[in-house]
Formats: structure tokens, sequence, C-alpha cells
């Protein structure tokens, strides 16, 4: 039999006959109209992952954003904290240094008191008075 010969349409609509009755599913469709079900499936399948991932990761980023503003809001005490921290060091160097000038000034005070103590001890001496060391 030539390729003349054969009635195509008969032939297309044996073949569609018998892929609807080997294949299970949808018997009406042929395998070509079942692929392109199939490809259109997993077409909008993968759109809905992506429409789903895309609205996911948005609430991901509106989320990050809000700690992203958080952060900011802490970085923000943490800089006034600082400040009055520093204030403080401030406040509490200048009154250890005016202490330190009063010790400074007791010092001089106590050291020209022990001056004067030995030269009243020396005064005593030269008019008679014992050592009592």
């Amino acid at each position: 039999m030539h390729v003349s010969e054969i009635d195509l349409p008969l032939l297309e609509r044996r073949v569609t006959l018998l892929e609807g009755a080997i294949f299970s599913g949808v018997p009406t469709l042929s395998i070509a109209d079942r692929f392109d079900a199939l490809h259109t499936r997993i077409d909008e399948t993968g759109r809905n992952i992506i429409e789903k991932m895309e609205t996911r990761f948005d609430a991901v980023d509106l989320r990050f954003d809000g700690i992203d503003q958080r952060l900011d809001a802490m970085d923000l005490r943490f800089d006034g904290i600082d400040q009055r921290f520093d204030t403080l060091e401030a406040s509490i160097n200048e009154r250890f240094e005016k202490v330190d000038q009063r010790f400074e000034q007791m010092e001089d005070r106590m050291t020209r008191v022990e001056g004067q103590l030995v030269d009243i001890k020396a005064m005593l001496i030269s008019l008679g008075a014992k050592n009592p060391n």
C-alpha cells in the first residue's frame, strides 16, 4: 500500500479512537491535546507559585522594613543615651577635678602646718623643753 492510497481522514479518526480507548483520563482528547493541556496546567501552576512567592516576599520585605525602622529608632535612643553619658561623664570629671584641687590645697596646708610644727618644736627645744621622742 502506498501513501497515496491511504485515506488520511479515516486514519486520523482511527488514531483518535485508538488514543481515546488506550489512554485513561480524558478519552476524547488526543495525545497532542493532552500534552497541550498538561503544559497549560504546568504553566498555570508555575504562575500561581510565582505569584504566591512574590506575595510572600513582599510581606517579608515589609517585615524587614519594619525591623529596619525599629532598629533606626533604637539607634537614635542609644545616641541619646550616649549623649547623656557623655554629659554625665564630663560633670563627674569636673567634680573630681575640683576634689583633686581641694586635696592639693589640703596637702599644701598640711605641709605648711608640719613646717610650722617643726619650727614650734625647735623653738620649744631652744627654750629648754625636752624632745618627747
